[in-house]
């Protein structure tokens, strides 16, 4: 099978340009031989794109005396083909990455002024990570190297912001807040610190509260209160307060009537008719 390839003209120079050229075909073609269809091999992608098939042989002229010529000079088919087709021959060259697991983001601490119990903790850290790094690696290293190298400053910062909103209650809050590399060996140590000198709150008990200030409440609104928590309570319905007309002040209806009104203002004139003729007798 032919594999389709580009001639480069190597006497012409090379046309600058900003934009990427993109991947070579004998490059695309040689990294995914295995799902290319018609290739299934990438020593047969070497072949087309050196044309090693039209190379020819000169071990004939190395090594005249002898029929097969040159052995040293000889062209032998390789026994190993390619990862394809002899996958055992490979198997050191090949490498597993295994995906890391994503971390949890951290708490977002807002801007706050640093009290006395935050310097408390800051000095109780700074003598915890010189005393450590002594231990651990000595005066020398602790001279030149500082105590940063158990605990850089940056961690030590993110802890007391923590503290302070005591965000940090066990090494697994301790590893979420600052992503430290020393939480595994020095977690148990570093939180047992943070709570000795900037402990817990204690728990509100909902229990304590205010006790309620009583009112004064009227007699009239006790009493309308009682008579309507008895009418519910007995089953009874209450009654609604009627309308009252403005005009005549009767109940049951109201000035917008205009029959009822029209018959109010016939009473009321036969009443002043009356009256009228009442005093000029």
């Amino acid at each position: 099978m032919q594999v389709p390839r580009e001639k480069a003209n190597i006497n012409q120079p090379r046309r600058k340009t900003s934009q990427p050229t993109g991947l070579e075909p004998g490059m695309d073609y040689l990294i995914n031989a295995d799902v290319c269809p018609g290739i299934g091999c990438r020593r047969k992608v070497l072949d087309a794109v050196f044309e090693n098939e039209t190379a020819e042989s000169d071990h004939h002229k190395c090594n005249t005396s002898l029929k097969t010529g040159c052995l040293r000079c000889l062209i032998m088919p390789p026994s190993i083909c390619c990862d394809i087709h002899t996958p055992e021959h490979f198997t050191s060259f090949m490498s597993i990455i295994p995906k890391s697991t994503k971390q949890s983001s951290c708490s977002r601490i807002t801007k706050f002024s640093m009290a006395s119990i935050d310097f408390k903790l800051v000095d109780a850290l700074e003598d915890w990570r010189e005393d450590t790094t002594q231990k651990l690696y000595g005066q020398a290293h602790l001279h030149d190297l500082g105590p940063g190298l158990v605990m850089p400053n940056d961690i030590l910062d993110c802890i007391v912001d923590c503290a302070h909103f005591h965000k940090i209650k066990s090494p697994t809050d301790l590893l979420k807040e600052t992503h430290w590399s020393g939480v595994d060996e020095h977690g148990d140590d570093i939180v047992a610190l943070i709570l000795r000198v900037s402990p817990l709150p204690s728990p509100s008990t909902p229990f304590i509260s205010t006790p309620l200030q009583p009112r004064q409440v009227s007699s009239n609104t006790t009493t309308t209160s009682a008579l309507l928590f008895h009418d519910h309570v007995q089953g009874f319905p209450v009654s609604k307060r009627k309308a009252r007309c403005s005009a005549c002040g009767e109940e049951g209806h109201n000035g917008m009537y205009p029959e009822l009104l029209a018959s109010y203002l016939l009473t009321l004139s036969t009443k002043l008719v009356t009256v009228i003729v009442e005093s000029t007798l």
